[in-house]
């Protein structure tokens, strides 16, 4: 089956030998991907179009902290940001999760990586106004765009981190389809401030037919 529009996804982690991974949630619904999935079997052809390197990396060393926050979407970028990052990077996951059942990104032991659970945004401001970022310090957003609104607002207000150290991405917008999503990025208030073009904006990286 082909898509109509072609889908972007994260992929969760890349094989020496070309091959790579992709996390889908299996879920209610008609959305072109989730039609596709349930009907996908093994041996069935996919198109893919490489979406171009990462803007988001640790894994070079940094004396300074990274902070990640997302939801459930985000779980594999987060995951895979994790698993390759720098042996000694200092990483902060705030997960935003209603769901105690959900699983948490895996860390390797020795790895200087916290991993929390929060249920509200709230939370989330709370434990970052308790945090010192320094000038190297990164703070990466990926999550539901309200919220991400709202929590990129807060770091560049409350916590005054510059343009340069927020990083953030409205994965998905409450009440809206892919295709609707897809439309609002394309207009000037999906940030609701577009005075803000020095705010780093990250985009997942394959797209799929």
């Amino acid at each position: 089956m082909r898509l109509r529009r072609p889908r972007t996804f994260t992929y969760r982690r890349w094989h020496a030998d070309g091959r790579f991974d992709v996390d889908f949630v299996l879920h209610d619904g008609n959305g072109p991907a989730a039609v596709w999935l349930r009907q996908a079997r093994h041996g069935d052809n996919l198109q893919w179009r490489h979406g171009g390197p990462p803007k988001v990396s640790l894994a070079g060393p940094c004396d300074d902290a990274a902070v990640l926050i997302g939801d459930m979407t985000a779980l594999p970028l987060i995951s895979t940001l994790i698993e390759n990052a720098h042996i000694g990077r200092d990483i902060r996951a705030l997960m935003l999760l209603n769901d105690s059942h959900t699983q948490l990104p895996p860390v390797e032991p020795g790895r200087p990586v916290k991993i929390s659970r929060y249920k509200t945004v709230s939370q989330v401001e709370a434990e970052l106004r308790t945090m010192t970022f320094g000038q190297s310090g990164l703070l990466f957003v990926a999550c539901e765009a309200n919220k991400m609104r709202r929590l990129r607002r807060f770091a560049l207000d409350d916590l005054e981190l510059s343009g340069k150290q927020v990083i953030t991405s409205g994965y998905w917008k409450a009440g809206l389809t892919a295709e609707e999503i897809d439309a609002a990025k394309r207009g000037p208030d999906w940030f609701a401030d577009t005075n803000l073009s020095g705010v780093g904006h990250e985009q997942p990286r394959h797209s799929m037919a």
